[in-house]
Parts: structure tokens; sequence; C-alpha cells
């Protein structure tokens, strides 16, 4: 409910035939257009204000690391297809917009879901001082010792045996 209510943020519909939901992350959807840069950009934004999230996985056919003309799996096609060339909407799209928040958020019930809607918020409204600069982001953002909610997620380790 609370990521609904931000503009340029799109909750994913709920599958019906899913009869339960993973506690692994959660994904949401950005609007590029309307926050002026792509997922990329607002995970790193996110990670800078404590939030631990991620971009998600580029589009599998988009991937270098799937070249299946290098496969020794024999192929049953007369002419391998060329993936690079392919253009699927929806799953370059799902490759921009989508925010998978890290499952140790969602520990954090409410609570968690409320400092993601007011990161998400502050950034909308200070999105026009995000300059992008080659592939890496700079921000006049709080400098880590000034964040509030930092220490609020921490990762948590399996005990070691």
């Amino acid at each position: 409910e609370l990521l609904c209510r931000i503009p340029g943020v799109r909750v994913l519909p709920r599958d019906p035939r899913h009869s339960q939901r993973s506690f692994f992350g959660y994904v949401f959807a950005i609007n590029p257009s309307l926050f002026g840069f792509d997922n990329r950009v607002v995970c790193h934004l996110l990670n800078s204000e404590g939030i631990p999230c991620w971009k998600g996985y580029d589009p599998l056919h988009a991937s270098r690391m799937f070249c299946p003309q290098r496969s020794a799996l024999p192929i049953a096609r007369a002419a391998p297809l060329e993936f690079a060339q392919l253009r699927l909407a929806n799953s370059e799209a799902a490759g921009k917009e989508g925010v998978w928040l890290r499952e140790n958020v969602l520990r954090d019930g409410r609570t968690g879901v409320e400092l993601v809607a007011e990161a998400l918020a502050k950034i909308l409204r200070r999105r026009s001082r995000v300059v992008p600069c080659q592939q890496r982001f700079t921000s006049e953002w709080k400098a880590p010792e000034e964040r509030t909610h930092v220490a609020r997620f921490p990762v948590t380790r399996a005990p070691a045996v």
C-alpha cells in the first residue's frame, strides 16, 4: 500500500496461482522517465540511504554469459538463434525498471517498508541533484555518518559450522 502511493512506483500484481509469498525478496518497478534515471541509479541511491536492494538480473537474451553458439550440446536448429539480436520488450523493461528489495528489509515488517517509501520519496524530491557520471553515480546525498537507517538492516550470516 505504501509503495503504491509514490508516483513512479508500480507494485507488481500477485499471480493468483501463488499460494504463498516468498520472503527471499520483494520486487517492484519504477518508471524511469518519471524518476529521470533507471533502476541502477535508484538502487544506488536506495543503498546510499541504507536500504539494501539491487537492480535484478539483466535480460537473459542480452547476457554475455548466455552464448549457445559456444555450447558443446547439439542445437536442434538449422541455424542458431542470434540472441543478441532479439528484442524482448517485457524482459528489457524488467531489466530497466525492476528494484529488488533484500529479504532483511522484509524482516522489519511495516517499519522496513515505511523506510523504503521514505527513501523513494526523498529520491523523487531530490532527483534533480543526481548526476550520473561514467557509469558511477554521485549525488548530493547525506554523508554515510549522517544516514539514519544504515544499521537498521544488518546482513545476517549463517553460523560457521
